[in-house]
Order: structure tokens, then sequence, then C-alpha cells
């Protein structure tokens, strides 16, 4: 019998050694990866030329073959470069100097509706500060960087240094092209490696300029057509709005009508509402017989609305228009290639693995040397171990891709958070959506252009009914004096208030605001702003409609790929996370709703002005965590203790008892079910978010929280399916 006393042999090791050699090759491996990570960091700019200049040889490439039957290659793609650095050189002058121009008819124009509106409404007279000088600077310098990337004179010599860059090596790059992809893959080992590399590369290249030449050709047509009809109606800036048609119409579904918004109000505000409805039929004819143009002359392979987006929507940010055009020949080439090559590039692989599992022992690690068998119990068995190059390339690629994938986050900005604010949004939307679609048996893209227009008649109906509340506001000027002078007849605070003397300080301080704006650079400030909202408004908007109308083609084209071991997984995480993240966005906005109802209700009862508008900011604002609802009520109680101090009172003792209530009945009620997290953990989420992305980084984190916590008990529950056994090789 055995000893129950007995201590249990521990269990066996092996020594594993590594050579000189291995350890000199591991040293080198680790400083070529650092270095090839820092010149990454240092020359993302001249990736970028180098990237701009591919795309651009790929685009003219029908050019330089069709030149090339009459003259030399070389000659020929010489004569094709020269061509379009001279178009694009003078179509950017022409544009600019327009931008200048117009800039100061604006200022002109602005001073004007800035007198009326000093006259009418600003309660401080802001027509008496330079904010009209002020717009039209920021309208010339967003114009010239929007064109250029860049306001300064320096830049811009930059920017056309980096121009002739990108036509040099476009030059080269279509004489030298394919004997530089032939030697990338040329690496391969394997022949039908090879030939399905140069296959893929060359079919997703040319589907990337495909895409790429129709998109241009259909602003460029778009921009003809918008130049002639703004030159006819008599316009001011023809050149700019017709600039401005053509390369917003490259944005699907929402780039047309914002591409043509431009003139109409332009139109409305110069000659009248007759010439801006005018405008309006003619933009809608337009643009409804481009899009049906632009489908019926689509390339075979074209990329939807949604990758389309956001290709440009990165490259916007990261590069300006140039960068639009580079992000939507990548996002095509990328799509192509996985629509079409995957399946092959997949069974390739399989059949590699395959061949590799019976033929030869796994790479990487290989013994070279017997084990030594000895008596002595306490010496371990030895092993050499060596690693193959092929393994180190592989993950210093690895490595290499991670670092480069950081990078483009990190240029991209604002924009990633843009489309994750939009993709978030049209979760949310994605059941009221596909409800309509199932009950009234219509085209998807119907049901969500039709919304859009729903919603964008409200929102002008609700500017319109809160535009005769700015008289109220406008007659606040004359009030304060008095406004301030009746706050001395409050119970209990009313004699210290009048000790302070708040009447002078109200007076002085309408004397010296205008001064006091005039100097400060809020005004600016305030501008670009408001400047930088309205361009994350349009990206968002943009966001959300393609993603509902190719959201579902999306997620069927990925589903298909996904291989059958993990197809039952898969599904039942997605459907996990749509499900929270859709809780969580529908009743989110319904606890909005209920805010900014109420608060719309209260600042009626107690005649605050613009209720409307005050129950939108409240709305709004309910989205953010923590810090959202005080915000949000704050301009509705201080106009209400302003106006009415008694009635304010009372509604700032109601705010405290909604409040408490929304926190511990509403919020659990109606968000808790979909989003299960704790109130320390949502607030921690809620730092983090702040912390990376700033307020909409803190809006976004508790949803991204909840869906992983909804994900990890998921994949927890005892009936979650798992992984099937890979099949035997034989």
């Amino acid at each position: 019998m055995t000893d129950p006393q007995a201590v249990p042999s521990p269990p066996p090791t092996v020594e594993a050694n590594l050579t000189l050699a291995v350890l000199a090759k591991l040293g080198l491996f680790v400083v070529g990866t650092v270095v090839v990570i820092a010149a990454i960091g240092r020359a993302q700019q001249l990736l970028a030329l180098v990237i701009m200049a591919g795309v651009l040889s790929a685009v003219v490439a029908p050019l330089v073959d069709w030149l090339g039957r009459a003259l030399a290659r070389p000659a020929a793609t010489l004569v094709v470069h020269l061509v379009a650095f001279i178009v694009l050189v003078t179509v950017t002058s022409l544009v600019v100097s327009d931008i200048r121009t117009e800039s100061e008819h604006l200022e002109t124009y602005a001073s004007e509706q800035l007198a009326e509106l000093g006259d009418g409404v600003a309660p401080i007279a802001f027509s008496r500060a330079d904010l009209s000088r002020r717009a039209a600077d920021a309208t010339a310098s967003w114009g010239t960087t929007a064109v250029l990337g860049d306001d300064a004179a320096t830049g811009i010599a930059v920017r056309a240094s980096q121009l002739v860059v990108i036509v040099v090596l476009s030059v080269f790059f279509s004489l030298q092209g394919d004997r530089v992809i032939d030697a990338m893959v040329q690496r391969s080992s394997d022949r039908d490696r090879r030939r399905q590399l140069r296959t893929i590369w060359s079919d997703a290249v040319d589907a990337g300029a495909r895409q790429l030449r129709h998109a241009l050709a259909h602003g460029t047509v778009v921009g003809i057509i918008a130049l002639v009809v703004t030159r006819s109606f008599g316009l001011p800036g023809a050149t700019l709005l017709a600039f401005w048609a053509a390369v917003v119409s490259l944005v699907p579904v929402l780039g047309p009508v914002v591409g043509w918004m431009p003139a109409v109000v332009v139109a409305g505000l110069s000659e009248g509402w007759r010439p801006a409805l005018t405008m309006a039929a003619v933009a809608i004819v337009t643009v409804v017989v481009s899009s049906r143009a632009r489908a019926a002359t689509a390339p075979p392979f074209r990329v939807g609305p949604l990758l389309a987006v956001v290709g440009i929507a990165c490259g916007v940010n990261a590069a300006g228009l140039p960068g639009a055009a580079t992000g939507l020949f990548l996002v095509t080439a990328g799509a192509y290639a996985a629509a079409h090559h995957w399946s092959s590039v997949a069974e390739l692989a399989a059949e590699r693995h395959a061949d590799g599992a019976v033929e030869r022992p796994p790479a990487g690690h290989r013994q070279t040397e017997p084990v030594e068998q000895t008596n002595d119990a306490d010496r371990a068995p030895r092993v050499y171990v060596d690693i193959s190059s092929t393994t180190l390339l592989r993950v210093g690629a690895l490595v290499v891709f991670a670092v480069m994938f950081q990078l483009s986050l990190a240029s991209a900005g604002a924009i990633v958070i843009w489309v994750a604010v939009g993709l978030l949004i049209a979760v949310g939307l994605d059941r009221p959506v596909s409800w309509a679609e199932r009950r009234l048996h219509a085209p998807r893209a119907a049901i969500v252009v039709a919304g859009a227009i729903a919603v964008a008649t409200a929102l002008a109906g609700l500017g319109w009914a809160s535009g005769g509340d700015l008289g109220s506001v406008g007659s606040l000027d004359d009030d304060l004096p008095q406004l301030a002078a009746s706050l001395g007849d409050l119970p209990v605070v009313g004699g210290r208030l009048s000790e302070l003397d708040i009447e002078g300080a109200v007076a002085d301080f309408q004397r010296r605001a205008p001064s006091l704006i005039d100097r400060s650079p809020v005004a600016g400030q305030a501008i670009g702003f408001v400047g930088g909202g309205v361009v994350a408004l349009f990206w968002i908007v943009a966001t959300v409609l393609t993603a509902l109308i190719d959201g579902p083609r999306v997620i069927s084209a990925i589903d298909r790929r996904i291989t059958a071991r993990y197809t039952r997984q898969v599904r039942r995480l997605a459907t996990s996370a749509r499900d929270a993240l859709a809780g969580y966005v529908a009743g989110s906005a319904l606890v909005a709703a209920i805010n900014g109802s109420l608060i719309g209700a209260m600042a009626a009862l107690v005649g605050v002005p613009m209720p409307l508008m005050l129950a939108v900011w409240a709305f709004s604002w309910n989205f953010v965590p923590q810090i959202g609802a005080i915000i949000g009520w704050a301009p509705v109680l201080i106009l209400a203790i302003v106006l009415h101090p008694i009635a304010g009172l009372g509604c700032v003792a109601f705010f405290v008892i909604y409040q408490l209530l929304e926190n511990n009945l509403v919020q659990p009620a109606i968000v808790g079910h979909a989003v299960d997290i704790s109130a320390l953990a949502a607030l921690g989420a809620a730092l983090a978010g702040g912390a990376i992305a700033g307020l909409i980084g803190a809006v976004l984190a508790i949803p991204i929280v909840g869906v992983l916590h909804a994900l990890r008990t998921e994949w927890s529950s005892d009936d979650f399916p798992r992984l099937r056994p890979r099949p035997a090789v034989a």
C-alpha cells in the first residue's frame, strides 16, 4: 500500500536553453522593431504622401494606358501627370481666391444683419462689437483650411510642395509600381500564395480606382451644374458654392442635400424667398437625377454608403480633401478584397496549415539536441530552442501593424467619436425602422429618408415657433435694470441686495459690454465652436442615415464570412450586445424626453421665454452622465429666478424632487434592465471616458461598459454554446 504520509513527487520539468545565435537573433528583432516603429512615428506624413501618390497613379492609369498607344509609356505618364497637376492647381487657386473675395462680402452683410439684430433683439448690443470682421475672418480661414489644409502662407507653400512630391511619386508608381509589387510578393516561397496575393492586390486596386473615378466624375458634373445654376441666378460666390456642392456630393445620402443647401440659403438672403424656392426646386431635381445617374453608371463593385461615409470622414479629418479621396479608395479596395477573396484566402491558408501539420512540425520551436536521459532525479532534461526567422517576421509585422493602427486612430481624432455616436444612435433607431419596414412593406431607404425629412421638418417648425420668443428676449435689455431693482423687494435677502447696488452694476455692465466683447477672444472662440459643432453634426447625421440604410447588409456580409466553428457563439454575443445597446439608447431617449417635456411645460407655466428651445436643450444634455441634468436645467432655473423670483424658487424645489425620482426610480426602471451596471461602475466609466475623449467620451463610456458586461454575462451563462471541435487532419 502507498504511504498516505508520503510527499508527492514534483512534476517533471524541462530546462530550455537559448543559444547565443538565438539570443542575437532576438536582440536584432527587438532593435529592428523599435527602429521601424520610431520611423513610422516620425514618417507619418511621408507615408500619407506615398499612399496618396499610389492612389493618384491608380486613378490615372487608364489615361496613361490610352495615351500610351500613341506615345511611349514614359512620355504618356509625364503628360497625364502634368495635366493633372495643372488642373488641380488651377481649380484650387480659383476656389481659394473666391473664398477670400466672398469673405469680404460676408463682412459687409454680417455688419448689416448685426445692426438690425442689435436694434431689435440683442440684449447687450452685439452690433457694436466687431463680430462681423471675426465672422468673415473665420469663414476665410475655414474655407482655405478645408481646401488646402492650412491657412498660413508657409502652410500653403508646404502643401504646394507636397503636391509636387505626390505627383513625382505617382509618376514613379506608374512606371515602376508593378516591379515593386512583384518584389514584395516574391518574399513568399509558395507559388500559389504569390499568385493569390498578386490577384488580390490587382483586383482590389482596380476596384478602388474605379469607385474613386466614378465618384470624382459625379462630383465634377454636379459642380458644373451648380456653377451654371448659381451664375444664372447671379448669386455671390458662385465658384465657392459650386465647389462645395461638388465636394460634399461625394458623401452618400446626406451629401447631395447639404451640398445644395448653401446655394438655396444664399439665394434666399440675397434675392428673396421666391428665388430661394426656385433654387430649392432646381436642387431637388438635380439631386434626384444625379443620384439615379450615379446609380445607373456605377462600377460593377461599389462600396455601401456606410463604409463610404466612414472612409471619407476619416480621410477628411486626417488630410483634408485629398484624404477624402484616399479614404474612399482604401475602403473600397478593402471591401472588395474581403467580399471576393476572403474564402479563397481562407481555403489556401487551411491547405497550407494542413500540409504543414502532416509534413513538418510547427515552425519556431524545434529540439536541436536529443533530451539527455540521466539517472540524476534532480537534474531536469535540457532542450535547446530555436526561433525561425519567419516567426520573428510575423511577430514584428503584427507589432508594427498594431502601432500603425494606433497612429491611424490618433490621426483620425474626433471623427472616430463622431462615427461612434452615429452608430450608437443608429442602433437605437434600428428597431422602429425595422418595425416600419415589416409593417409597411416599404424599402428601408425610403423609410429612413422619410423619417429624416419628418425630423428636419419638425426641427424647422420648432425653430420657427421659437423665433417669436426672441422678441421677449430682446426686451430683456431694457428690463434688466427694473429686474435688478425688484430684487430689493425679496424677503430676507432684499435689504442686503439693495446695499450691494445691483441695479448700478447691471447698468455699468450694459454700458461696458460691447467693448468687453470686442477685446475678448470669447466671440472668436464661440464662432469656432459653432463651426466645429456643425461639422460634427454633419458627420453624425451622415453616419446615422447610412448605418440605418446599409447596416443590415453589412452585418449580413460579415455573418456570411464567419467560420462555421464560431457562428453560434458570434451570433449569441452579437445579439446580446445589440439588445443591451438598443435598450440603453431607447431607454435613455425616453428618460431624456420625459425630462425635456417637464422643463418645457414648467417654462411655459412660469412664463420663461423659449420653452421649446429650453426643452430641446435639456433633452440633449440629459444623455450626459452626472453633470448633464444640472446643465440642462440651469437655463430655465436662472431665467425663472430672474423673471419671477418666487416661482423660480419653486422651480428649484421641483428640480431637486424630480432628480431624486429620476435617479432612484425612473432611470433604474427604464434603463437598468438594459445596462445592468452599478452606480459606482457608471461613475468610473464616465470619468474614464471623459479623460480619454472629453464630453462625448463620457457619454459613450457607460453604454460601452454595459455592452462589455452583457457580453461577459452571456459568455459565462450555462447555456452558451461551446466551440465545435476542429475537424481532424488526415
